[in-house]
């Protein structure tokens, strides 16, 4: 079938390309604490964007099936996320001892959204000193 009307370009907000490079960046680095600090970024910017639809999609899970399908593509998008996450750390022996892979990645679960709503959006704290507190927290937790 052929496009009617003018094409429109598909345009990326520039938060988008921000988000780009700092997962290029967390792709590239070696050191666990500077991507520690990348992913810790990466969710003080995408976590405004996320929290409000997450929360809605969960709320509407809970009387509607088709939203109930959708929640859960969403987090299993999010633990297939957190697993690759958690997959550098094991495999790069970053991980602190006793700590597993999966529990590895459902620390990262709880770190990536979960923790913005009390924190910025009930207790007020910006989104620099929330991205520091996970940074802090993930390294604290998670690496040797």
């Amino acid at each position: 079938m052929e496009a009617r009307g003018p094409a429109k370009q598909a345009t990326i907000p520039s938060t988008s390309w921000a988000f780009v490079a700092r997962s290029r960046a967390a792709n590239s680095a070696t050191d666990p604490r500077d991507v520690i600090r990348v992913w810790a970024d990466l969710s003080a910017e995408v976590s405004p964007l996320a929290w409000p639809v997450l929360s809605l999609v969960r709320s509407a899970a809970l009387v509607h099936p088709e939203a109930a399908k959708l929640r859960d593509e969403i987090e299993a998008g999010r633990a297939r996320r957190m697993s690759q996450n958690a997959g550098f750390l094991a495999r790069g022996g970053h991980l602190r001892a006793g700590v597993s892979r999966s529990r590895a990645r459902d620390i990262l679960l709880a770190y990536s959204v979960e923790l913005y709503d009390p924190l910025v959006l009930r207790a007020g704290w910006s989104l620099s000193a929330y991205s520091e507190h996970l940074e802090r927290a993930m390294v604290a937790t998670l690496l040797a």
